[in-house]
């Protein structure tokens, strides 16, 4: 395998640093103080148990290599471990930079356990070509359990004037 492709190193050396970043451990945090996102819908689907991804149809459920700013998708999330339920913290990054979701800077969601959600998600508008991705991280409020997390492929967001592509 090659490091070779235009950002990847730089990506895969600091996805744990933003990750780890998210943990707050430095401080006292009472997850009971924090409001969770509600906008979380259930859906079956057999056999899929973790991670996060978007999708531009439910029924389909393919990922989504592209589409155009203020596209309404689907933001699939499981637990990244099986059988146990958990908090999680959602950040977006759009061109390498956090982003807003729905308005706000991160989601604080709970996942149960066995179960399949997603989220109503519009992506930002863009005036060029640029990458997006959703970050889904365990544990933010017990750093000493163990916590992974998980992203969704990177997608290309593409200015809705210029037609797009999809």
């Amino acid at each position: 395998m090659t490091w070779e492709i235009e950002g990847r190193d730089e990506l895969y050396s600091t996805s744990g640093y933003f990750a780890e970043s998210y943990y707050l451990n430095e401080y006292q945090y009472d997850e009971t103080d924090y409001e969770f996102c509600e906008d979380l819908n259930t859906i079956d689907i057999y056999g899929q148990h973790a991670g996060i991804y978007m999708t531009k149809d439910l029924e389909k459920r393919t990922i989504m290599p592209n589409c155009n700013g203020g596209d309404n998708v689907k933001l699939i999330l499981g637990n990244v471990r099986e059988g146990v339920g958990s908090t999680y913290v959602m950040i977006a990054f759009l061109d390498w930079e956090q982003s807003a979701i729905e308005g706000e800077p991160y989601k604080l969601v709970k996942l149960e356990k066995d179960k399949i959600f997603y989220f109503d998600l519009t992506v930002p508008e863009v005036e060029e070509a640029t990458p997006y991705q959703v970050f889904l991280i365990q544990n933010p409020f017990h750093p000493f359990q163990l916590g992974e997390y998980s992203v969704t492929s990177r997608t290309i967001i593409h200015p809705k004037e210029n037609g797009g592509k999809k």
